[in-house]
């Protein structure tokens, strides 16, 4: 296996982890010129429940556009409207985004 996937080489951790934005730095670029243009394209660690005993459950996803939200919601103190839609495999869905991490990616 050479480690490629659908014809490119795949990501080391250290690579993916220098493309990773936390949820305070969403909050803190949601209305930022930049955002758009900053975000999509890069992996964020979404929480997406909670194991048998209590632990949070994370997935990477890479994050492939961003979209209004139908309610208004809090990411940090910062009130938005706006989502990422982000892709898992080939699943792809909108998550709002407070329920990204602010921890660093690990394996």
């Amino acid at each position: 296996d050479s480690g490629e996937t659908d014809g490119e080489p795949a990501l080391t951790l250290a690579q993916v982890a220098s493309i990773t934005v936390a949820r305070n730095e969403l909050a803190q670029w949601a209305y930022t010129r930049f955002f758009v243009d900053t975000v999509v394209g890069c992996f964020v660690r979404i929480g997406i429940g909670f194991d048998a005993d209590k632990k949070p459950i994370y997935r990477l996803a890479q994050i492939v556009d961003i979209v209004d939200y139908h309610k208004p919601y809090y990411i940090e103190s910062v009130l938005t409207k706006r989502a990422i839609q982000c892709l898992h495999g080939k699943a792809r869905r909108v998550f709002t985004m407070d329920v990204a991490s602010n921890h660093a990616v690990t394996e």
